[in-house]
């Protein structure tokens, strides 16, 4: 009888954060395309919320956000949250445009759902 071979676990190695080089931290561009390559908006998006809670934003603002649906952030919100939160020095732009995003996002109503009865009647096809 063959022995069965173990299969062997794939581990992703990735290459270093470029957020935990803080202040000596210098380009943008290639951050950017780090975290849109090895994360993905499900994965990174508690980064806002880290981010926010050390900024000028209430829990129930963090709440708010945390209770939104994933796709209304970007992998770019969520890496430019993730620079800021670690230290990086930016030009001041990305700030203001993440703090516009999250008030944006804040600011979305919450949809109303009306089910109703449509009278649908489910029969066998033949």
């Amino acid at each position: 009888m063959a022995r069965k071979r173990k299969k062997q676990k794939l581990v992703k190695i990735l290459p270093p954060d470029p957020a935990l080089a803080g202040p000596d931290f210098r380009d943008l561009n290639s951050a950017l395309s780090y975290y849109s390559q090895y994360y993905t908006v499900h994965t990174a998006r508690h980064w806002v919320a880290d981010w926010m809670s050390i900024s000028d934003y209430s829990p129930e603002e963090i709440e708010s956000y945390k209770a939104t649906d994933s796709w209304h952030t970007s992998i770019t919100m969520c890496a430019i949250a993730r620079l800021l939160h670690q230290g990086c020095p930016l030009y001041g732009q990305e700030e203001a445009f993440l703090q516009d995003r999250v008030s944006a996002i804040l600011n979305i109503p919450p949809m109303k759902i009306d089910f109703k009865d449509v009278g649908y009647e489910f029969r066998p096809i033949f």
